[in-house]
This record gives structure tokens, C-alpha cells and sequence, in this order.
């Protein structure tokens, strides 16, 4: 049997920070499990009693397999092909991991698994792309979004959330958490991410902030309706950068990316609000 630090060198920065949010639990539900390696690591780590490790892919699931198979995990980890939360058996987990994956994908697992989904006590989510939509979709089923992480991999920032009934309790009626206000550029970049002030998301921000102003720059230039248009949508974005930044200016992070540009004084952008919002971290 391989040892538990064998299995830890095979997770990136990413599933290391997903690995840190999920709490301790008698059985994970890990949907998109991949090669099984985060699976594998949480019963190892005894962090997880058992996990059922699951994967819409034959292939994946076979390599998950043998991974399993190799670090002598057999007993403690049940892998199911499975269509998003389709083959967990409802009560069967107390957490669901989801991760890896768009956030149209992972709104379309929960909206089809729901009733499975909401029975669990916690939801681990790391969407690659529409974030906001995301956070969006918890709190109007009730959620509260907890703790959240972001880290930066390859050139690539990759958001992440633990979330859990507001009320503590499982099998909860969907109905709105009115309890918890959250402003567009918390939705778009995450409540707890900007009130802790992380230094990932200020590096991302300053970047985001340093695109915007590029291309609102360039299509100034452009004439016609497309482009000014497009231009307001920027302006809309850069308005959201930069009210989140703001919360950063008053508390500054030790990020040494806080010398990128960023001048309050022309904080001042204006337009009508971007109707999506949606990002892709990735990009």
C-alpha cells in the first residue's frame, strides 16, 4: 500500500486548496472524481470516513480504478459511473465535492440532483466559469457560503466555496436565506474572498482592472453602436474591479502584485449594470 504523503505529491495547488475546505466527514461524495487521487487522499488522511467516487467517463473511472487499487483503498472507496449526483443513493453522504468543471455543469448536476444534494451537510464546489451564477444559485436555495479560497496554478485562477444550510439543519424547504445580503461585486468575486482581503483575489483584480482599462481604451477608438456597447459592458465590469478593489485600498494586502496600477482618482467609471456578470477565472 503506497503511503498517504505518496498521494498528497500527486495533487496540484488546486485540489490541495479544495482538500483544506472540505470539513471532516463519514462519507464524501466525489462527483468528477477523475484519476481518484482526491478520493484516495481523503480516506488516507482519514479526513473522510469512506468516499464514493463517481465520473460521468468510463475512462476516468477505470484509471480511478486502479489508482485505488494501488494505494489499497478498495474498502473505503465505491466508484460509480454516474451522470452527476445520478447513482449516489439519497442520505448516502454528508458532503458533495464537485470541482474541476464549468459552472453551467455544476448548476446542472445540482439542479438535477437536488433532492440528493440537499440532504447532505455540506457542498464543495470549484466552478471554472460562471462563479457568480454559482454563489447566486446557493443563497437563493438557502445556503450560506462559509469559507472560500482562491488560488492562482499555471497562469489560472481558480475560485472555490464550502457551503451549508444557513440554518445548519439538512433536508431544508428551498426557500431564500434572506438573512445574507450580497453586493454585485461580491456575487461576481465572493463575499468572504474580499472581506479577508486575499491576496490572490487582489492580484487577480489588479490584473482584471489593468484588462478592462486596456480594452475600454481601444474601443473608445471604435466607432458604431457594437462597440460602444461593448465598451459600456467594460465600463460595467471595471466599475465592479474597482468597488472591490476599494475594500482592498482601505485594508492593503502584503501581495507584492499591489504596485500594479490602480489610481482612485479615476474611479469613476459608470454604465448600466452588466446583465450576466460571468466570468471565467480561467481566462
Amino acid at each position: 500500500m503506497r503511503s498517504d504523503a505518496a498521494v498528497t505529491s500527486r495533487l496540484s495547488l488546486r485540489m490541495r486548496a479544495l482538500a483544506e475546505l472540505v470539513s471532516p466527514c463519514e462519507v464524501l461524495a466525489d462527483v468528477g472524481c477523475d484519476h481518484g487521487f482526491l478520493s484516495i487522499f481523503f480516506v488516507q488522511s482519514q479526513k473522510a470516513g469512506r468516499a464514493v467516487a463517481m465520473d460521468v467517463r468510463p475512462g476516468p473511472l477505470e484509471r480511478a480504478r486502479e489508482h485505488v487499487k494501488s494505494y489499497g483503498c478498495e474498502n473505503r472507496i465505491t466508484l460509480r459511473l454516474s451522470d452527476g449526483l445520478a447513482a449516489l443513493k439519497p442520505g448516502e453522504a454528508d458532503a458533495v465535492l464537485i470541482a474541476g468543471m464549468g459552472g453551467g455543469t455544476i448548476l446542472h448536476i445540482l439542479g438535477e440532483g437536488w433532492e440528493k444534494a440537499r440532504e447532505t451537510r455540506e457542498l464543495i464546489l470549484q466552478p471554472q466559469s460562471e462563479v457568480s451564477r454559482v454563489r447566486k444559485f446557493l443563497l437563493e436555495r438557502g445556503y450560506r457560503i462559509e469559507a472560500e479560497d482562491m488560488v492562482e496554478e499555471d497562469g489560472k485562477f481558480y475560485p472555490m466555496m464550502r457551503a451549508v444550510p444557513a440554518d445548519g439543519v439538512k433536508n431544508r424547504k428551498e426557500r431564500p436565506d434572506r438573512k445574507e445580503s450580497w453586493s454585485r461585486e461580491e456575487l461576481r468575486f465572493g463575499k468572504k474572498l474580499i472581506e479577508e482581503r486575499h491576496p490572490v483575489l487582489e492580484r487577480y483584480l489588479r490584473l482584471e482592472e489593468r484588462r478592462c482599462m486596456g480594452l475600454e481604451e481601444n474601443l473608445a477608438k471604435i466607432p458604431g453602436e457594437r462597440s460602444a456597447a461593448r465598451r459600456e459592458e467594460i465600463l460595467a465590469e471595471l466599475a465592479d474591479v474597482r468597488r472591490a478593489l476599494r475594500r482592498f485600498d482601505r485594508h492593503p494586502a502584503s501581495d507584492p502584485t499591489a504596485d500594479l496600477p490602480f489610481d482612485p482618482a479615476t474611479d469613476s467609471a459608470a454604465g448600466p449594470a452588466a446583465a450576466g456578470g460571468e466570468e471565467d477565472y480561467e481566462s
